[in-house]
């Protein structure tokens, strides 16, 4: 009777002690990639040796001197933001969208699912490209141009190079 008895204490807290395991291991994991993500940025945030040589043929995708404005003044540009957003906000099987191009700037799905559900708010696009433009104030259009051409939306490459930079003063 004693040995039955044991049986039913042990197993309680060998299901105690298994939860416990997947509770601190789920932490340890969102915490990780909460870490990754807030060190996270986009493929193209720093020039690197390797990225000057592909920002070279970046000639043939975007104008020169479209190249090197930043990312900010995009933002600014609602005629071509818009244009940009009918592209790629919508989910189209078969096309490359914004989801494709917050991942490749290394958002979670959380973060990108979260952005998608503010759709009637604001859009997910330009919610990837503030976030991209806060964390990286140096990522300029041509960066943004060479991303979509590795995605293979040549069309939204297209609407960028409509973009005119503002005139100074």
């Amino acid at each position: 009777m004693t040995h039955d008895f044991g049986k039913w204490i042990i197993i309680p807290i060998i299901l105690v002690a298994l939860f416990l395991f997947y509770i601190i291991r789920r932490r340890i994991i969102t915490n990780r990639e909460m870490k990754n993500h807030s060190k996270s940025q986009c493929s193209f945030t720093t020039a690197t040796d390797t990225q000057l040589g592909t920002l070279a043929s970046v000639d043939n995708i975007i104008a020169p001197e479209l190249q090197m404005v930043p990312l900010q003044l995009l933002l600014d540009n609602m005629d071509v933001l818009e244009d940009l957003l009918i592209l790629l906000d919508p989910d189209c099987s078969g096309l490359k969208n914004t989801r494709h191009l917050a991942s490749r700037c290394h958002f979670s799905s959380t973060w990108i699912n979260y952005a998608y559900s503010k759709r009637d708010s604001k859009s997910p696009l330009v919610a990837v490209l503030e976030a991209i433009a806060a964390r990286s104030p140096e990522w300029t259009v041509g960066q943004l141009a060479w991303l979509l051409h590795d995605i293979d939306r040549h069309d939204a490459v297209n609407v960028l190079k409509k973009f005119s930079q503002p005139q100074k003063v």
